[in-house]
């Protein structure tokens, strides 16, 4: 349902709330099948997601650090194109303080160590010179959280960056049409997914 037709509704529903009792309508009132047919649409089909809880600059490294972590395939989108960002905006805007906090510090450090090695923020870093900036996610795994602050950040948000992709309605879409695997992937949570309200 577009954002117009909601409006109208809610209008029309106020003032017939405030009016003063009528005579009854000529017209017997129409049966529950009558009723108009309320035309629905997707909400990232009618608008972009905006950016609400991270800074314009936290928002651009952490749209790179996606790109980076999950790029679209021959096969597959990536991504851009699962909105994963948008997604983890939100997710975070909505996560426990301490969340919030690690990727608001994660994503500030890696803009300060893009400025101290490269002079520009990490969205404008090339691969090679992302690779450099990310160089923590190389030491080994443990069961421990890294002591690193920008390690540990980097852990979250690769899962989360992976995870957010891969269940997006994007490459979901994909897969029930045999996109990957040959089709492996059942279609069974199409259509339930996160859509911003805005």
């Amino acid at each position: 349902m577009n954002r117009r037709t909601i409006l109208k509704s809610l209008v029309a529903a106020q003032a017939a709330a405030v009016l003063p009792a009528q005579a009854p309508p000529k017209d017997p009132p129409r049966a529950v099948e009558e009723s108009p047919k309320v035309e629905l649409s997707v909400p990232d089909a009618s608008a972009e997601p905006v950016a609400r809880f991270f800074t314009k600059e936290q928002f651009s490294a952490l749209t790179h650090l996606c790109e980076l972590f999950e790029p679209s395939s021959g096969q597959t989108p990536g991504a851009r194109e699962a909105r994963s960002a948008e997604f983890l905006d939100f997710l975070v805007s909505q996560s426990p303080p301490v969340r919030q906090t690690l990727y608001r510090v994660g994503l500030d450090r890696l803009n300060s160590e893009s400025a101290h090695r490269y002079n520009q923020p990490f969205a404008a870093l090339d691969a090679q010179q992302a690779a450099a900036v990310l160089a923590p996610l190389g030491r080994p795994w443990t069961y421990e959280d890294p002591s690193d602050p920008l390690e540990n950040f980097l852990r979250a948000a690769k899962s989360d960056i992976l995870e957010a992709t891969r269940n997006s309605y994007q490459f979901i879409s994909v897969a029930a049409r045999g996109g990957v695997g040959g089709g492996s992937r059942r279609a069974g949570g199409v259509g339930e997914f996160w859509y911003p309200i805005y």
